[in-house]
């Protein structure tokens, strides 16, 4: 017996390492909170591509 069909998607290290970098780096600057909201959601959904 199979479970069901897994969908695979390729991920995209590099706008990832990107993403984390922005605030994650030694030198972050301080962003606004409507841009760490989206870096936030961002990284959420890299988060949910990796984890199945």
């Amino acid at each position: 017996m199979t479970g069901p069909a897994s969908k695979v998607v390729p991920l995209d290290l590099e706008t990832m390492r990107a993403c984390a970098d922005c605030k994650l780096a030694e030198d972050a600057e301080v962003l606004s909170p409507d841009v760490l909201e989206t870096l936030t959601l961002q990284l959420h959904g890299h988060l949910m591509l990796t984890i199945p």
